[in-house]
């Protein structure tokens, strides 16, 4: 009869989506996992950011020491051409 069709189509429908649900309920539960790990660490990250970055130039690595070092360079340079001249001068007076 089209009545015990019917019912035999949806306790076969029924046995599917328990399959499924029983498939998909592990890969859920993983996914809800992983979201709410990864709402927990960028929340704590964004927290330590604040609280160890106070201004934008230490985030992008800005180099305090930068004209220091620039002039230290300088200098170096300067002296490693006074010294080329004085032994240019010295091999002069030697001979």
């Amino acid at each position: 009869t089209p009545v015990e069709h019917i019912k035999r189509f949806v306790d076969a429908y029924v046995v599917l989506l328990k399959k499924k649900f029983r498939d998909h309920l592990p890969k859920l539960i993983t996914l809800e996992l992983m979201d709410a790990t990864k709402d927990f660490i960028t929340m704590s990250l964004r927290v330590c950011i604040r609280d160890h970055i106070h201004t934008i130039d230490d985030i992008c690595g800005e180099d305090p020491d930068e004209d220091l070092r620039n002039d230290l360079q300088n200098r170096l340079k300067h002296y490693s051409e006074a010294i080329d001249i004085l032994n240019v001068y010295r091999e002069d007076w030697s001979v």
